[in-house]
């Protein structure tokens, strides 16, 4: 029987995984295992279900917009649309397949916040809080706090804490009382500041989760039919 180490290994030097910089247990996606996660992704309920109302969403706010899950403790990404404008402001490629972090992205936040309080402690305890971003939070306790706050409000702000220059708000997407996954909309602070992401884009940001949220329940009860 071959070994963890030597499965790894083996699929490091074939381009299937590959291993971030500085990281001796962690592995993401390599550049060969893309075209698979990607067909497994296209299949997935809530990237099928978000699609139309992603499109949609883009639509009113013009930003850059994604829908994505918690994947052992991480952010993948399912979805992502391009803005109409400043999407090359945003610093990072992302698209689907991407795996980000957690405790430095609203939909991490939005995610981490919506888990069962338990769950989300037990996670955040066992996260790595590198710092990413000019104000990425660096102090567990400090993230427990903002999860708190995120509970309360229903949606996660983040501002410059995964890319310097760029904000982002995200908001749950659940299914029968279940948390399913998050959306997102992202953008350069050169065109829109904090107050005004909140205030434009939140609402449709809130409604485009009610939208996919209805999307999924609806075919949950077809199933149970």
């Amino acid at each position: 029987m071959c070994s963890q180490r030597a499965v790894d290994a083996g699929q490091l030097a074939f381009g299937f995984l590959e291993q971030p910089l500085g990281s001796s247990r962690k592995y993401t996606t390599g550049t060969r295992g893309y075209p698979i996660a990607r067909a497994m992704l296209d299949c997935h309920l809530l990237c099928v279900k978000a699609r139309l109302h992603l499109h949609e969403l883009r639509g009113e706010v013009s930003h850059t917009v994604t829908v994505a899950i918690l994947e052992h403790g991480t952010v993948r990404v399912l979805e992502r649309l391009l803005g109409y404008r400043g999407h090359a402001r945003l610093g990072l490629a992302i698209g689907a397949v991407s795996r980000l972090p957690a405790h430095c992205t609203g939909l991490g936040k939005a995610l981490l916040a919506n888990l069962p309080e338990a769950k989300s402690q037990a996670i955040v305890s066992g996260l790595e809080l590198n710092r990413v971003g000019p104000n990425t939070i660096m102090r567990k306790a400090e993230l427990n706090r903002e999860l708190a706050q995120i509970r309360d409000v229903g949606f996660a702000v983040e501002n410059e804490e995964l890319v310097a220059g760029v904000l982002s708000s995200a908001a749950p997407i659940r299914a029968v009382d279940e948390l399913l996954g998050a959306v997102d909309v992202s953008a350069p602070m050169s065109l829109i500041d904090r107050k005004a992401l909140i205030e434009q884009c939140g609402p449709h940001l809130l409604a485009a989760s009610e939208r996919i949220t209805s999307a999924l329940n609806t075919n949950q009860s077809e199933e149970d039919q």
